[in-house]
């Protein structure tokens, strides 16, 4: 497998930028069972207001998952969920191990954790040093198999580096442009803009806000030149 390194880091806000075959991956969102049964999106924006959050991911599976991410020095619209894509196009109930490279003396990993109906394991998107990553993939397979003992949960990952990684993870090629959908992809949460564009469109308005007062006021000159005209008329 090939090791991936951060394009970018936030450590404040513990989100990590990944690139792989020219496309930005996120790793670090915050997920969050959306309970809404009805406008979810509005939900959801809901949820980014109160929060002061920026970006949210969404995976729909027996229930709908948001992932948030707050705003960061760096543009994450556009980007895409590693860990929607690695849920999306990974198959049963299975662990991704994804390296993240170095972080001071240790290596940085991430997993993701598919449930058996597709859904995204709350151990996911979690940032983990290599001396607690054996320990965590057992818990999360105890956690996947629940009361299910004879269930099989494949573990994905570097089979040269760890032993009870059960088969290969080829990131480049699982991830390729023709596996990548739209509904990977991080949303903004202010009405599709940011915040820059809020401004310049906020400023538009308000220019073409101006531009109907001054007609309007054009307009009545006009009318009131004509009644003028008019009653001048009538008393010749």
């Amino acid at each position: 497998m090939e090791t991936v390194l951060p394009l970018a880091q936030d450590a404040q806000n513990h989100i990590r930028v990944l690139t792989l075959n020219k496309k930005r991956f996120v790793v670090g969102l915050r997920w969050r069972v959306v309970k809404a049964q009805r406008n979810i999106m509005k939900e959801i924006r809901r949820i980014g207001r109160q929060e002061k959050l920026d970006v949210v991911a969404i995976r729909q599976s027996d229930a709908i998952q948001a992932g948030f991410a707050p705003k960061t020095p760096f543009q994450l619209r556009g980007c895409y969920s590693l860990t929607v894509a690695l849920a999306s196009l990974l198959e049963g109930p299975c662990i991704a191990v994804i390296p993240l490279g170095q972080r001071g003396d240790s290596a940085e990993y991430t997993l993701v954790g598919r449930t058996e109906k597709g859904g995204i394991h709350p151990f996911s998107d979690e940032l983990y040093t290599e001396a607690a990553l054996e320990q965590t993939v057992i818990d999360l397979k105890a956690s996947l198999k629940g009361n299910r003992t004879d269930l099989d949960i494949k573990v994905f990952g570097d089979p040269s580096r760890f032993m009870w990684v059960t088969d290969a993870l080829d990131l480049t090629a699982l991830l390729s442009d023709k596996a990548l959908r739209k509904d990977f992809k991080l949303r903004p949460l202010t009405w599709g803009m940011t915040p820059m564009q809020m401004r310049v469109m906020g400023g538009l308005v308000g220019v073409g806000l101006l531009g109907v007062w001054g007609l309007s006021r054009y307009y009545d000159a006009q009318e009131s030149l004509r009644q003028q005209e008019q009653a001048r008329a009538l008393a010749h």
